[in-house]
């Protein structure tokens, strides 16, 4: 068995790091299957198939930003030779008339070779212009005359008229460590962690606003901080409202960081955040890389929205209400507190290996392949 991961963007762009991340933690994990899996992706206007550049487009024939449109899919039938593949899977950028057109060809050359779409995120229509949505609307009605599987991350059994493949998103556990200096030991304050590419879906002016609540009210008894890790679009409007608040001595911008000085911040948290205003982008399930992590590396965490991997029944997970209201922070103190005497490393971690690995969610994949 051998297959092809194809991801239609140009991952030299800012942004698609994760992205690039991801890709290589399925390869590997394809591997650890004894499945080899190629890549093949765009980066400054080439196309590399793993480490190899294999085409180059002429910067003067055609702009960046419409490979996927007009020659992309063309020069992908034309170097690349699929008869050496089972499998492909393609990370779903959008239906237009050359994607579809991509699809039939090579299950008319191919009959036998099996094509998966990737989607990462469904609903996903709020990212797309009012163009894009309706190309796209009209066209994927037709995915299902080509495409055997939808992997996807939410609940669906069926997408666009295909079976899903529902594997949740997963982690490299090996890359990640465990927090250290955490003991069972009752802290005197609380140290929250958001770290994230900050957007408006994140919700951080939800638990700002609760902090406001939380110190006007005289009888808070514990200390709360909040240490905000990342740049993203919405920080300007919160550093604002930190600052209108009063509330510069309790919450903490870092900007982005990476290597150590990352590890030192993770090392400071108690708790950490996931998205808290997903409703903001009409998504109704997560499965977000952070909440992953977070599990990982030992340190508990709150959720708006229902992850399948983290029922709620979970020590180390708490739920909270997905809407506008203000974060409860009494809540997340008692949350903090109830897990004093519970082993969070050590189970945390161990539930991580057993049910977050790349591992685990690739071999679902590979069942799937093997019918």
């Amino acid at each position: 068995m051998r297959g092809i991961y194809i991801t239609p963007f140009d991952m030299a762009q800012k942004g698609y790091k994760g992205v690039a991340n991801k890709n290589e933690y399925i390869r590997k994990a394809f591997l650890n299957h004894s499945v080899l899996l190629d890549k093949l992706f765009i980066s400054a206007g080439t196309i590399q198939k793993n480490d190899d550049t294999i085409y180059t487009f002429d910067p003067g024939a055609i702009q960046l930003k419409y490979m996927q449109l007009y020659k992309l899919y063309e020069r992908i039938l034309t170097q690349v030779d699929f008869s050496a593949y089972t499998f492909l899977i393609i990370r779903y950028p959008f239906s237009t008339p050359y994607f579809l057109h991509f699809l039939k060809s090579v299950k008319k050359k191919f009959p036998s070779i099996q094509i998966l779409i990737d989607v990462p995120t469904y609903p996903y229509e709020l990212e797309l212009s009012p163009v894009l949505k309706l190309v796209d609307t009209f066209f994927r009605k037709q995915l299902k005359k080509y495409v055997d599987y939808c992997i996807t991350y939410c609940e669906q059994d069926e997408l666009f008229g295909i079976p899903c493949i529902k594997i949740q998103n997963g982690v490299n556990i090996s890359e990640i460590n465990v927090v250290n200096k955490r003991n069972q030991d009752h802290k005197a304050s609380l140290t929250i962690l958001s770290v994230a590419n900050i957007s408006f879906w994140h919700g951080l002016d939800r638990m700002i606003s609760g902090l406001k609540n939380y110190y006007h009210d005289d009888s808070h008894k514990m200390p709360v901080k909040f240490i905000i890790v990342g740049d993203g679009a919405a920080v300007p409007e919160l550093m604002k409202m930190v600052e209108k608040e009063n509330l510069s001595s309790v919450v903490t911008f870092t900007g982005y960081l990476t290597g150590e000085a990352l590890s030192n911040i993770y090392e400071e948290g108690d708790l950490a955040l996931g998205s808290l205003a997903a409703f903001r982008k009409n998504v109704l399930q997560d499965s977000s890389f952070k909440a992953r992590e977070y599990c990982a590396r030992g340190i508990p965490f709150v959720l708006t929205i229902k992850d399948v991997d983290f029922p709620e029944t979970l020590p180390f997970v708490k739920y909270v209400e997905n809407n506008e209201s203000p974060i409860d922070i009494q809540l997340l103190v008692s949350f903090y507190e109830s897990l004093i005497n519970y082993p969070v490393q050590s189970e945390m971690r161990a539930y991580a290996e057993q049910h977050l690995s790349w591992e685990v969610k690739v071999g679902k994949i590979i069942k799937y392949l093997n019918k």
